[in-house]
């Protein structure tokens, strides 16, 4: 189902908007882009190639994060010196990822799945995600439901070392007590991977990001996802600007602007949900919709087999 905009001489599809309503919800509650649900939706459900559902996809992500930072920039829930510091390791990383989509995106390069022919990259996507996510959701799962935790309901401080096992001067201090110091280099490298998955799978950072921010940082579960949502905006301004502008056009403004409208309310939506909700329950529901998530992809992509 479309709707005719006059003014913009452009159509968008109702289901899109949904989906940006939906994605906007998930953004603001868990601090996240949304990307890990944008790219597999606008892939394997509505047949965009993967280059223009990741260009597409970060730039939905640069307003649906700004929607969603504002209130929890009220709250006084960012702690702007970690996403700055993993930003600017992300940056390189994110044009290793850009280079990769472009790379594998090449309509000569298919694969035949079940007697029908499939794109190389879409199956690089669906495997690379799909893993991600179930690991992902199993450990956040695990951890809000059976380890032990501090009596504010965030995660102990046990992994935190990981990040501080070579301490590599200079050191990131934090303004008030938000997180221990941590070496500046050992942060930027984790963010350069963090950036190639960006560029590569159209994540806004988040995904990648809000995990490292909790446990190996050691910041309370509701800061994390304000500033993650810091370093979504920040990492996916940068990848829209490369697959946008830098000579790729990548980017469907129509699809865009569909999510955008349906993010506008959905951030709102999930904001709120965001103040009320335990820190511990936070993470064991951003573990289920990881595992959900994983299960929709598969199950899309066979519906598009038998379809065609």
């Amino acid at each position: 189902m479309e709707i005719t905009l006059p003014l913009l001489h452009m159509q968008i599809d109702l289901f899109i908007v949904l989906l940006g309503f939906f994605v906007g919800g998930v953004s603001a509650f868990f601090g996240i882009g949304g990307g890990f649900l944008v790219v597999p939706a606008l892939n394997l459900i509505f047949g965009v190639p993967q280059a223009h559902a990741v260009g597409s996809s970060l730039a939905q992500m640069v307003p649906t994060s700004f929607f969603g930072l504002v209130p929890h920039w009220r709250k006084g829930n960012i702690v702007w010196q970690v996403p700055a510091v993993f930003f600017i390791g992300a940056c390189a990383g994110i044009e290793l990822g850009a280079w990769l989509v472009e790379m594998l995106d090449d309509p000569d390069l298919v694969t035949t799945v079940a007697g029908r022919t499939v794109r190389t990259s879409q199956i690089f996507l669906l495997s690379g995600l799909s893993v991600i996510f179930v690991l992902k959701g199993l450990f956040f799962i695990y951890e809000s439901t059976r380890i032990p935790r501090r009596e504010n309901g965030e995660p102990g401080l046990r992994f935190t070392r990981l990040l501080r096992f070579v301490k590599i001067p200079p050191m990131l201090r934090p303004r008030r007590d938000e997180f221990e110091p941590l070496p500046l280099l050992n942060l930027a490298a984790v963010g350069f991977a963090g950036g190639a998955a960006i560029g590569f799978l159209g994540l806004g950072g988040g995904f990648v990001a809000l995990p490292l921010f909790i446990y190996l940082v050691g910041m309370d579960t509701k800061k994390a996802v304000g500033s993650s949502l810091l370093l979504v905006f920040l990492s996916a301004s940068w990848g829209m600007f490369r697959h946008a502008v830098a000579g790729r056009e990548n980017v469907d403004w129509a699809i865009t602007l569909a999510i955008v409208i349906g993010s506008l309310v959905g951030s709102q939506a999930g904001a709120l949900l965001n103040s009320v909700v335990k820190p511990q329950n936070i993470r064991k529901y951003m573990g289920y919709v990881d595992l959900t998530t994983a299960v929709l992809m598969w199950a899309g992509f066979a519906a598009r087999l038998l379809l065609k």
